[in-house]
């Protein structure tokens, strides 16, 4: 069976006829390569009698070897191997001309003359740390000295003093590229990994997403049109937030990007760091180009971060429409024209997976938005305060009070907090920051570990592998529905652990008013994926193996339901 990252990077090193050293491989590296080899990025010259992989860890590695592997740290390999490329260079093995073609049409490298490149030379450490250096996005020259690169390498703790050496193995390019997938890009919280994982969920989702249309989302022609083609917006994922935001224009890019990126959507509390200190409760969403560089938005004040970093510049005025209860929302707003068009990033990402079905209100002014606003997921009637944050590039931090009676922002955003519904007795008040709070005003990127999802090596690996979800099994008014935990909630409609929906309808229940029902027979379509069991009094866990869908069948009566890990549907 194949591994759960196959399809995210097979980093294989083709080792050629290369000599001996007299050092062996450390047992570091040993566990370098055997972590690699689990997750299918890097293969031996074959297997052993008892059909244990062989590394050839204490070999010398070829300048043909480190190329290969720096395009597949780059997240290239798919593309290096889908085109045919033309270098000057005679002396390119067959197995490794997609990546030297690579490389040398994208600057990433040179020949050692206007013919040859070299490509049975032996690689030094510092060329490696070089390449690997480049693959976290650091430039020669501007962060670090090309002949000392083991300077900065040191500094960020991809490696521990051990180089320079003048025995530099194979095994030595195992523990380096291994360390490097868990070793932070530059200026940013995300691994290389998680950039890597970002691109091939992309891929993954081309198929589907090419036939999602912007044109479909019912936007205003004003900020709906798109300057970006899907694949234009394509070959900007995995690039630095820089990049991707210099290209965005419009609302409609916004979505267009957000499409291509297979843009991820809520991930509970993941992301969305809240800090407390005595009496006091500070909230903070990350930045736009920090939700960005993970491609999840995490929550709706995320995916509005994301928008304003997007579309910093391209409108008249872009800002926040934030509402404490009504059921506490974060959404976004630009000024074009005179006319303020609102939107919600979160009506076509998160759950609704591009849902074109969301709204745009159109104002004259901002205060008439608690009047035109949609209240069908989020009740007028039951909110205490709304505000609008105007002319922002991010969400700034607040504070609520006790049971929401006030809600704090920190001084020198008196003159761009406008509230345009407050209720009675409710209090907007202004003042000192008194809490640290890492990103906030600062170039400091440090996000507590506790607040990061799938951020680290372990956890990112094993992400879909053995994730285990409960339900109890029942029928109301005729038809099936099922109570979801946590974790099995938020992959399908709506949240929580108490929530249950009727099958048949997709329409929230009550708790009263359901038979749990314990005889009913339960199948998957691909237990590798997701494989069922059947508990006691109506209980199911599910149980995700790897990362994929296979729809689950259960049948009483007669009847069948089928649903995936994303939504219920009848057959």
């Amino acid at each position: 069976m194949k591994r759960l990252l196959t399809l995210l990077l097979t980093m294989i090193l083709v080792l050629g006829a290369i000599p001996v050293t007299a050092f062996g491989a450390s047992a570091e590296m040993t566990a370098a390569a055997d972590t690699l080899y689990e997750l299918e990025m890097f293969s031996g010259t074959g297997t052993d009698s008892n059909g244990k992989p062989i590394y050839d860890l204490d070999r010398a590695p070829t300048r043909q070897e480190a190329i290969t592997m720096l395009v597949t740290l780059l997240g290239k390999k798919e593309e290096a191997m889908a085109k045919t490329w033309t270098t000057p260079f005679t002396d390119v093995a067959n197995w490794a001309k997609p990546f030297v073609g690579y490389a040398y049409a994208n600057g990433l490298t040179s020949g050692t003359s206007k013919t040859t490149f070299g490509g049975k030379d032996l690689i030094t450490d510092t060329q490696y740390l070089t390449f690997v250096l480049k693959a976290l996005g650091y430039e020669v020259g501007k962060d670090f000295k090309w002949n000392k690169a083991w300077e900065l390498s040191d500094e960020i703790g991809l490696t521990n003093g051990e180089y320079p050496t003048e025995n530099f193995l194979r095994g030595d390019i195992a523990k380096i590229s291994e360390k490097a997938l868990s070793t932070k890009l530059k200026d940013s919280n995300a691994m290389l990994l998680r950039k890597l994982y970002n691109q091939m969920a992309a891929e993954l989702w081309k198929n589907t997403e090419k036939s999602i249309s912007v044109a479909s989302f019912q936007l205003p022609e004003a900020i709906g049109k798109t300057t970006l083609t899907y694949d234009q917006a394509y070959a900007l994922v995995g690039k630095d937030p820089a990049v991707i935001q210099e290209a965005v224009k419009t609302v409609g890019d916004v979505y267009q990007y957000m499409i291509a990126a297979n843009f991820g959507g809520y991930s509970g509390n993941a992301f969305t760091p809240w800090y407390d200190g005595e009496d006091e409760h500070w909230g903070f969403d990350a930045p736009g180009y920090e939700q960005l560089i993970h491609n999840y938005g995490c929550c709706c004040g995320g995916c509005a971060n994301t928008a304003l970093y997007l579309l910093e510049e391209d409108y008249d005025e872009a800002g926040i429409i934030r509402w404490i209860g009504g059921g506490n929302h974060t959404i976004n707003y630009v000024l074009k024209d005179g006319k303020y068009y609102v939107f919600d990033l979160t009506d076509y990402s998160g759950y609704n997976r591009y849902d074109p079905a969301g709204e745009v209100t159109v104002l004259d002014r901002l205060e008439d938005y608690y009047d035109l606003m949609p209240t069908e997921d989020y009740p007028r009637d039951e909110i205490a305060i709304l505000v609008a944050i105007q002319d922002v590039t991010v969400n700034p931090p607040s504070k609520f009070g006790k049971d929401t009676a006030e809600l704090h922002f920190p001084t020198g955003y008196e003159d761009k907090v406008k509230v345009i519904y407050p209720a009675e007795d409710y209090s907007l008040t202004f003042g000192d920051l008194t809490i640290d709070i890492p990103m906030w005003n600062t170039d400091e990127l440090d996000i507590p570990a506790r607040n990061l999802r799938y951020d680290t090596y372990d956890e990112l690996r094993f992400q879909y592998r053995n994730e285990k979800y409960d339900m109890t099994i029942g029928l109301r008014n005729g038809g099936f529905c099922a109570t979801e935990g946590a974790k099995f909630g938020s992959l399908m409609r709506g949240s929580g652990s108490t929530e249950i929906y009727d099958v048949l309808t997709g329409a929230k229940l009550l708790e009263d008013g359901y038979t749990v029902i314990s005889d009913y027979t339960v199948t998957s379509s691909n237990p590798a994926v997701f494989e069922c069991e059947k508990l006691a009094n109506g209980k199911l866990q599910i149980t995700q193996r790897q990362k994929g869908t296979a729809e689950i069948y259960i049948t009483y009566d007669g009847r069948t339901v089928k649903f995936t890990h994303f939504l219920f549907t009848f057959n």
